[in-house]
């Protein structure tokens, strides 16, 4: 950087002339209409004119813009403009500064030479350049101006004169009313050109020394902008311009440049003796070397306009302590081949990637660079620009660019990096609900990390305190169980000799059962999965989706629970072409232990726009089941009988499920058995000839055994038929439904009008007395409410149905004595559809008999069937 600050001070002013003879200028056009909708920052660009002439060993760039403001914001955005260069190979002229108002030139351009800012913009971003910058305050700017200015910047084409590059976008997020691009190509070189996004028209034209290329773009669409796009992706539209070569001349012009940096090594030789001495294999001895560059020599990245190309040689590299990606792969190559081992350096692209062979040849593509090692018949792609790697050669991350450029004689094209990943992460963690649902949960958690995320998490403690990141796993935990506290501070620990880190954690819940309506429940989650369970944002999308890659986690979490239990196990898998993830839960009945493991593995790195849908939905598949509840009836929390989980219920491969299955089959045969004697017995009762019973006469045993059989569906039809006769025969103005449907209300005023006529039928025998009645609407009322309160006591449930029965069997039985044997018998009859009402009924109870007492998977996730 030493050189940069000693050529910007040669450099310090920004000249002002006129614009050179060669730029075609174009005045920008007042616009018939303003966007308002589309704007972003209150400004409508009006023209952007950028024009180049190439020639073999120089570059220039004229541009041009105009800027309509067009609220307050836009002035905030344009109160000055900002210009920059890189001094150690530009140069930069203003032309002139001025602002249209009501269609006035108002002249803004400063009259001396501007100074400039010896500041890198990136520096924030540990990137460095020299780039110097000069900013220019815009007096009296108001609403409705239009900012113009022209400025040009010069270029010298080292290192590589052949290797001219240009890239011009033709689109933007926000509206451009007018855009231009001329290249004056004077070089020997036949240049190619390569347009992405909507099409556009290049036109040629043969000028002296060479041709122009030229395009044209009157309003393009503006691009949405959608977030989580992959690195190397570009949703705008451009057209890039390249000299045409093959990338094995690419190397050829590139090699030469690496070869003399190496050459001058002797003083790595003291280096390389004294790692032979400490270490015996050769990847050991690779190990070595690359820990020496990674930890010894500083790194300060270079962006892209001031890379450090060709690389330094190595003694300048040593001596100043610091390089750039590219002076690393260049001192690392050297000590590696100084051991005898087999290396060249590598430049890949961070920003095209998997991209890269389909791209026109040329090195501007390239901003980074790696090593590439061949040990024992395995290839390694080593990065001595990255930090806190430690372990073997094999333990170490090997970062993935898709296609690497290996500078050697024998390439002719990128090789595919093909990179295994080593990229793992373990977790366990356990829970102690031993104590009971009003006792406090103790938890601890222990994970191991390896490779990728070692190197992560010693580079975040170089960078965070311990103290701050235990208050952040705390606070990560608050969001799931809100008063968690430490019980013992969080222990962050290297694993000497291999790239590996430790993690404990030890904490307690005070309140991990939470109350519910009807009792307590407590769900366990995988928090490491946290990530890839979140709803996803933009996934109406027409760019591609970045994942996070690689990713491979396995995640075990045992609760102990406080004896009881009996849960079953249970496996859910899902497999797709983005992940793999599966969950496994068992249950020791000894030990009262829940296990659940989940598996995680990630497939790609990146998705199609057209596969988001089908990624969200299977992610939402693996969202259901990254979480696992218990819960609890609320009769006396401590000691009531636990809940299996219904967190499994929709997984279709799981014993419970398919338990469920079979009990809703089971529902729906007693369901249709039902319907089919209701149906039979309103058709029969249409059959039948003129009523001549008196109400509704039948064997109190039949009346019994179908109200409990019938869940009392057959007494509101009993007492339907009964007020049926009511309105029919005594011509009293009643609606029977209703009052069918309100029995327990209306059952009183039922016995008094069978009283009334058994006291006028002196051959039926004995009355119905008042005492009898009454006795019965008490006890059938109090079933009926005792049913209403206690819905989750299944056996009292059947036992107050049957009961319900036996409430009206006075009333029956006085019915009964009104008729004469052969009324009494015909409803009497038991029947085909009353025959399937009793099968599927005890079906049903022997089903759920054999549940309770173990011989079945449980199927019941709702609480009504629990005692």
């Amino acid at each position: 950087m030493l050189s940069v600050q000693v050529q910007a001070a040669n450099r310090d002013q920004v000249q002002i002339e006129p614009v050179e003879s060669w730029v075609n200028a174009i005045p920008f056009q007042t616009p018939a209409s303003v966007p308002h909708e589309q704007l972003q920052d209150g400004e409508y660009t009006l023209l952007q004119d950028l024009q180049t002439r190439a020639t073999a060993g120089i570059t220039t760039t004229y541009y041009h813009y105009a800027t309509l403001i067009d609220n307050p914001s836009g002035l905030q955005q344009n109160s000055s403009i900002t210009l920059g260069f890189y001094p150690r190979s530009q140069s930069l002229t203003l032309h002139y500064v001025r602002i249209i108002r009501d269609g006035q030139q108002l002249d803004r351009t400063p009259q001396q030479p501007v100074a400039l800012l010896n500041q890198d913009e990136e520096l924030a971003d540990t990137v460095y350049g020299g780039k110097l910058t000069t900013n220019i305050l815009l007096d009296d700017l108001r609403v409705g101006d239009v900012i113009e200015y022209a400025f040009t910047r010069t270029s010298d084409n080292q290192p590589y004169p052949e290797q001219g590059w240009m890239r011009i976008r033709t689109q933007y997020t926000v509206p451009v009313q007018q855009k231009q691009y001329r290249l004056l190509w004077l070089r020997p070189e036949v240049l190619q050109w390569d347009v992405t996004g909507p099409a556009v028209q290049v036109t040629t034209a043969t000028v002296p020394g060479g041709k122009e290329y030229s395009l044209q773009l009157q309003h393009p669409e503006p691009v949405r902008s959608e977030k989580g796009t992959p690195d190397w992706y570009s949703r705008f539209g451009a057209v890039t311009f390249v000299p045409q070569y093959s990338w094995q001349q690419v190397v050829q012009q590139v090699l030469p440049s690496f070869a003399a940096a190496m050459q001058e090594d002797s003083a790595l030789q003291p280096l390389a003796a004294t790692i032979r001495q400490q270490h015996r294999s050769v990847a050991e001895l690779c190990a070595a070397a690359l820990s020496y560059v990674q930890s010894q020599l500083r790194y300060v990245e270079l962006d892209m306009d001031a890379k450090d190309l060709p690389p330094s040689a190595v003694k300048t590299i040593l001596q100043r302590g610091y390089a750039d990606s590219v002076d690393k792969a260049v001192v690392l190559t050297a000590l590696l081949r100084q051991l005898g081992i087999d290396a060249a350096p590598a430049l890949v692209s961070g920003w095209k990637m998997q991209l890269l062979p389909e791209l026109m040849p040329s090195v501007w593509w390239l901003d980074h660079a790696l090593v590439q090692v061949q040990l024992a018949g395995k290839q390694y792609w080593l990065d001595p620009s990255l930090s806190y790697q430690q372990g073997a050669l094999d333990d170490i991350f090997q970062p993935d660019y898709g296609y690497a450029l290996v500078l050697s004689e024998a390439t002719t094209a990128p090789s595919a990096m093909q990179v295994g990943s080593n990229h793992h992460s373990r977790y366990t963690e356990h829970f102690d609900l031993s104590k009971g649902p009003k006792a406090a949960a103790d938890y601890t958690s222990e994970t191991l990390l390896q490779g990728f995320d070692a190197e992560q998490m010693r580079g975040m403690l170089a960078r965070q305190s311990v103290a701050d990141k235990r208050t952040d796993y705390l606070n990560f935990y608050q969001d799931y169980y809100p008063g968690i506290e430490v019980v013992q501070p969080a222990s962050f620990t290297n694993v000497e000799g291999k790239n590996q880190f430790r993690i404990k954690e030890h904490y307690v819940i005070p309140e991990i059962w939470q109350k519910t309506d009807k009792g307590h429940e407590v769900f366990f989650y995988a928090f490491n999965l946290e990530p890839m369970v979140k709803k996803i944002k933009d996934t109406a999308r027409t760019s591609p989706l970045a994942l996070p890659f690689p990713l491979n986690i396995d995640e075990t979490i045992e609760v102990k629970l406080d004896g009881g239990w009996s849960l079953d196990d249970g496996y859910f898998e899902e497999d797709n072409p983005f992940f793999y993830f599966s969950r496994k839960s068992s249950f020791s009945k000894r030990q009262q232990t829940l296990t659940l493991q989940f598996t995680y593995r990630a497939k790609v790195s990146w998705l199609a726009a057209q596969d988001v849908s089908a990624y969200v939905k299977a992610r939402a598949r693996m969202a259901e089941k990254a979480e696992y509840g218990l819960w609890i009836e609320d009769n006396d929390a401590a000691e009531s009988a636990p809940a299996s989980t219904a967190n499994d219920k929709k997984n279709a491969d799981t014993p419970e499920s398919l338990g469920m299955q079979l009990f809703g089959c089971l529902i729906l045969l007693h369901a249709m058995a039902l319907l089919y004697g209701l149906v039979q017995s309103y058709f029969e009762g249409r059959e039948a000839p003129a009523r001549q019973a008196q109400f509704y006469p039948v064997a109190v045993w039949k009346l019994v055994l179908l109200t409990g059989l019938t869940w009392t569906f057959y007494l509101w039809y009993w007492h339907y038929q009964n007020w049926r006769y009511v309105r029919e025969q005594l011509k009293v103005k009643v609606l029977p439904g209703a009052r069918a449907l309100f029995s327990p209300l209306f059952f009183f005023s039922l016995g008094l009008q069978v009283r009334k006529v058994l006291a006028a039928s002196p051959e039926a025998g004995s009355s119905l007395s008042v005492t009898a009645v009454v006795l019965g609407v008490v006890v059938y009322l109090l079933l009926t409410l005792a049913q209403c309160m206690s819905p989750e006591s299944f056996y009292l449930v059947i036992l107050f149905n049957f009961c319900s029965g036996l409430a009206h069997a006075s009333v029956a039985r006085a019915i009964k004595r009104l008729n004469s044997a052969a009324s009494t018998a015909r409803n009497s009859v038991w029947r085909l559809r009353h025959s399937l009402i009793l099968l599927t009924y005890l079906l049903l109870m022997a089903f759920l008999l054999a549940n309770q007492l173990g011989w079945l998977p449980d199927p019941l996730l709702i609480p009504i069937f629990r005692h």
